[in-house]
């Protein structure tokens, strides 16, 4: 059955249990994907809706973007066995995620997101070695080498004051990062391949003239 080569999903778990796991060395270990807006109003010991984000950390999709500077890629890629495919190049998206420290004590929350800080300073790729990230599933070689890098993106107060608003008015400490690239695709069941062209030959032929 075809599938979706890396979904974003999947690339979000990916994220979530690399963080996790350099958090460990700070005695923090809840990190959870899930929607910050959805964690409910007042103390968070009352909501059963988000329960499972009461003193986690809360990685929250904000928006994906189209990475322009990567559109044109080629449609030919060379597999390991020495043959070629031809496919179209992957979507290529930066995905901007909110990281929340969703903390009852607001100095807690400080303390943990100063840790999420240092986390991406010390290291700002996530390789194919990563804890956690999805096999390639029948499609060869075709992606060797994925990584995401993270780079913080800074908001003024109008942007911040929009991106809380869209996520229910109640802000909290957070920081958003861009995460680069997300490499999507449509992986079908056979990966059709053939050999390289090496020659090409042109067959004139030439009118006789009256």
């Amino acid at each position: 059955m075809p599938r979706v080569q890396d979904s974003i999903g999947e690339l979000m778990e990916v994220i979530r249990l690399s963080l996790a796991d350099e958090l460990k060395a700070f005695a923090t270990t809840s990190v959870v994907v899930d929607n910050i807006a959805m964690a409910g109003a007042g103390s968070l010991s009352n909501s059963n809706a988000g329960g499972g984000m009461k003193d986690a950390v809360v990685l929250t999709l904000i928006r994906l973007t189209e990475d322009a500077s990567r559109r044109n890629q080629e449609r030919f890629r060379h597999l390991a066995n020495g043959k070629f495919t031809y496919r179209n190049p992957p979507k290529r998206m930066d995905m901007e995620v909110l990281i929340t420290a969703n903390y009852t004590r607001y100095v807690d929350a400080l303390d943990v997101l100063s840790r999420v800080a240092a986390v991406f300073q010390r290291g700002s790729a996530i390789t194919e070695d990563a804890i956690g990230w999805p096999a390639v599933v029948g499609a060869g070689a075709l992606f060797d080498g994925r990584h995401l890098t993270a780079s913080l993106v800074p908001l003024g107060f109008e942007q911040l004051n929009h991106v809380w608003g869209m996520l229910g008015g109640k802000q909290r400490p957070a920081l958003l990062y861009r995460f680069q690239s997300a490499d999507i695709e449509y992986v079908p069941d056979t990966v059709v391949t053939g050999p390289a062209i090496l020659t090409t030959a042109t067959d004139l032929k030439l009118r006789d003239h009256e």
